[in-house]
Formats: structure tokens, C-alpha cells, sequence
């Protein structure tokens, strides 16, 4: 998809997952070894109780999702920034899901633009778990360089 087929005020949803405790710790040992999110008996001295998921666990396991549609095929250039806050804990088996949103898009030069999302992701209970606006630079039309993809 061109940097002009995106419009402001697509939605897209992503698919729901489930956290496992095991999901917390591999991807905390791997990414964000700290004893909040990988030891159980020193999460109980914690306000939380017991332990939590990295918030860039929260943040990558719906990416990922996201990034499984494909919306901007060949089109994608690259990231360019992104800024997440994050509102409540993950648990062990809390389910997320998200919704993307495209919030601005324009042009960079003749050859590609900023593609501005909101992802905003959601617990089981509905709570916002964190919000996160990203940019990236997508190709735009008729500069000569196709997108085999432009039709997702």
C-alpha cells in the first residue's frame, strides 16, 4: 500500500494473544533481565505480587501481530521512530489485542512520505495495557518504483 492509499481513520485490528508466564521469563531473559519479570518469589515483595511481562514484551507481542498482516507490503521503507506509554501490568494469562490506527500521513519528497500509527492495545478486561505511535516512511505512486504489493 502507496503512502497515498493510506487514509487517516483506518482501523485495523490484530488478533489476540495469550501470555504465558513462560513467555514473561523467555523473553525476559533474552531482552529485560531484571527479578520483576523472570523470580517469582521476589515479584511477591512487589506491589504487583507476582511476576509481570517487560512492557516491551506488551509491545512487541502485538507488533508482531500486526506486522503478520502485511498492510504496507512492498511498500514499507523503514521504521523511522516510535513512542510507547504504557497504563497497567501484563500478567500470566492475560489475552491482548490491539488496534491500529493511521493518524497522519505526508510526504517526505517525490519518493516516499511518514506513515503516522496509534496502537493501542488492550487486555482481557478492556483496559488500555499501552499506547504507542509509530512513523514510518513508505513509498508513494508514481515515483517509478513499483510496489508488487500495492493492492494490500
Amino acid at each position: 500500500m502507496f503512502l497515498e492509499d493510506c487514509k487517516i481513520g483506518q482501523k485495523y485490528e490484530v488478533p489476540s494473544i495469550l501470555i504465558t508466564k513462560e513467555d514473561i521469563i523467555d523473553f525476559a531473559k533474552r531482552y529485560d533481565n531484571i527479578p520483576l519479570h523472570t523470580d517469582e518469589e521476589y515479584a511477591q515483595t512487589t506491589r504487583f505480587k507476582k511476576i509481570i511481562a517487560s512492557g516491551m514484551m506488551s509491545l512487541l507481542v502485538i507488533w508482531g501481530k500486526f506486522q503478520e498482516q502485511d498492510i504496507l507490503g512492498d511498500c514499507l521503507i523503514a521504521g523511522k521512530c516510535f513512542s510507547t506509554e504504557w497504563f497497567v501490568p501484563v500478567f500470566a494469562g492475560d489475552i491482548l489485542r490491539g488496534e491500529v490506527e493511521i493518524i497522519e500521513t505526508y510526504p517526505r519528497n517525490r519518493y516516499n512520505g511518514i506513515l503516522k500509527t496509534k496502537m493501542t492495545v488492550y487486555n482481557h478486561k478492556n483496559e488500555i495495557v499501552l499506547i504507542n505511535f509509530t512513523e514510518a516512511v513508505v513509498k508513494r505512486k508514481n515515483t517509478g518504483d513499483a510496489c508488487p504489493d500495492s493492492t494490500k
